[in-house]
């Protein structure tokens, strides 16, 4: 999760500089404030993985239409 985005990072895996592992580790957690440190250009990788707003899920299922 970054900020507000549900991220699949299964295709970035294996290309992340601290490893998948590191990236299971932090699964189910808002990495917003770990990534204040990377470069502009990673925000950017990060954005074209989104899947979902945990927010809009999170209301869609409250108050379903």
């Amino acid at each position: 999760i970054l900020n507000d985005n549900i991220l699949d990072v299964t295709s970035f895996a294996a290309h992340h500089p601290g490893g998948a592992v590191f990236l299971r580790n932090n699964q189910l957690k808002n990495v917003a404030e770990d990534m204040k440190f990377h470069e502009p250009l990673t925000l950017t990788l990060a954005n074209t993985m989104a899947i979902g707003s945990f927010k809009k899920d999170i209301e869609r299922l409250i108050q379903p239409t």
